[in-house]
């Protein structure tokens, strides 16, 4: 029982840490989505 709660927990701390980053990188995507969105970008650069 000992072993299954040692494996437990160190999968949850690995998926902990793995999901960090990926919650940083779609903060910082949604932030420069609305910088955008916010100073209308699509109209000042339309074919980038």
């Amino acid at each position: 029982m000992k072993k299954y709660l040692c494996l437990l927990s160190c999968l949850l701390g690995l998926t902990h840490c793995a999901s960090t980053g990926l919650h940083k990188d779609f903060v910082i995507a949604k932030t420069a989505l609305s910088r955008a969105k916010k100073f209308q970008a699509d109209k000042l650069y339309p074919n980038t």
